[in-house]
This record gives C-alpha cells, structure tokens and sequence, in this order.
C-alpha cells in the first residue's frame, strides 16, 4: 500500500463488517462464511490544510468514523459474491463520501484470517490511481498468501540434513486479472506441493525452484501479465534474530525470459 501514498491521507485498518459477507471460499474451498478484515487507504489529491487551520472538519478531509461506518454497513450480495466483486462494491461505497475527483489513489483491501490451511491469512487488494484526464481510475489487482508455513529439508550443515524444518513462505500476484482473485487455494497447494519434496542446500536455489514452478504450474495460464513476488523466512537458521530472509520479484518480461532460458537449456542437455 505504501507503494502509492504520495499526500495527505485517511486509513482505518482492520475494519469488521457489520455484516456477514457471502464471498469467496474457505481454506477448504466450502462456500462458507468466515472473517474478514477491510483495510482502506484514502489518497488525497490536495491537503486538508484548511481543516487543520480550523481545527474543524470539511471537505478538504474525510471524517474516518463516516468512512468506518459506511464500509461496516455494506450489505451481503444476495448470491456468493467474488472477493473481486465484494471489494469494488467496497469502493463504491467510499466514493460516496469521497467523490474520485478529490482522491490521487485509493485502497481497499479484504483480508481473510481463516482462508488458508498452511498461512496466517489470504489478502485480495485493489489499487487505484485516479489520473487527471481519466474518466475512470487505474485498477491493479493483487493476491497475496502470508505467512505460509511449509516444513522442508533445507540447508548446508550435516544436522539440517537430518530433519525437516519450518520455512515461512509469502507470496504475491501483482496485476492478476479479477478471475484470479479466489484462486488462493489453488495456488496455495501448487506452492506446498513445490516445496514439500524438496531438499535444496540453499534458499537461493529453493526460491528460483518456487518461482519458476509457479509460473509454470498457474501463472503462465492463469495470469500471464502479473508481477511475482516471493519471499522466503527461515526462523531456525540464526538463533539471534527472528528469521533471515530472502526475496525476489519477478516481472512479466523476466517471468517470460526465464522460462525461455529454461526451455532451450531443458533442450541443450538432450
């Protein structure tokens, strides 16, 4: 979210709906209702300096206990909705206090804490930026899955050969199309079963192995122009610290050139 913040803003984080929502799928793909979490993030296309001179609430702001409660009071769809669907209507419901004129960007994010068999939580996200000239504003999809808890043989000394030990993956799909928003189960257990069997000595080689097969087993297909992004923690490895960590993130265009790379050295070692 900090990628766009540029001026003035209004947050309210973690928000619990009024509520409860028919939308997306449990971490058992059950259509069942389970907690969510709204998260909006207001840019301001100019300051609200004239509020702050009168220490008193208007236009040039967004009263945040309106905002709060506007969003808490957004209805369950009468069907089972998408988290792509739940969170536009999400929008629609702010820019009924902020109208798009007077935002640079905007943020609604739903998070599920229950959605995921192996992470802390599922977070569907959509960015807007609302460019001058535009009738409509610029949407990016994101899907991200934290915190996921895989154990695996990993490492370089004799002990770590021994017994598998827990690695803590975060993934993210960045610029996914609206389809891909309830696909987290599914790229949940293509992560895990990229993971599982593996032994590699180092997290360098195991976080190419993880982002190359992604691509290959759902984004080549499923979202062919969406950034990548891939994290790996590892809690055991330094007794001193929470966990190192590595990172990587891949565009389309890398995401592409590797795969090329990929293919002709498959062929060269035939």
């Amino acid at each position: 979210m900090d990628s766009i913040r540029r001026h003035d803003g209004i947050s309210v984080h973690n928000l619990i709906l009024q509520h409860s929502q028919r939308v997306a799928k449990d971490a058992w793909s059950r259509a069942k209702e389970q907690p969510l979490l709204v998260t909006v993030h207001l840019g301001l296309r100019t300051s609200f300096t004239t509020a702050a001179a009168a220490d008193s609430l208007d236009s040039s702001t967004v009263n945040y206990g309106s905002l709060s409660k506007k969003i808490r009071d957004v209805r369950p769809a009468e069907k089972w909705e998408s988290l792509d669907d739940l969170t536009s209507r999400i929008y629609q419901a702010v820019t009924q206090l902020a109208s798009p004129k007077s935002l640079e960007s905007s943020v609604v994010q739903l998070g599920l804490p229950k959605a995921s068999l192996l992470g802390s939580e599922v977070v569907f996200t959509q960015h807007r930026q609302h460019l001058i000239g535009l009738a409509l504003p610029r949407l990016r999809r994101e899907l991200s899955l934290r915190k996921v808890s895989i154990p695996v043989i990993i490492g370089i000394n004799p002990h770590e050969r021994q017994q598998k030990q827990p690695l803590v993956f975060s993934v993210a799909l960045i610029d996914v199309p609206a389809s891909v928003a309830d696909d987290f189960t599914t790229v949940e257990n293509h992560l895990v079963q990229l993971v599982e069997r593996t032994c590699f000595e180092t997290l360098e080689a195991l976080i190419l192995h993880v982002a190359h097969g992604l691509d290959i087993a759902y984004l080549q297909r499923h979202a062919p122009d969406a950034t990548l992004h891939v994290q790996i923690e590892k809690p055991l490895a330094v007794s001193w610290a929470a966990a190192p960590c590595l990172e990587i993130m891949r565009s389309p265009t890398e995401r592409r050139a590797f795969a090329a790379t990929s293919i002709i050295s498959s062929d060269s070692a035939q």
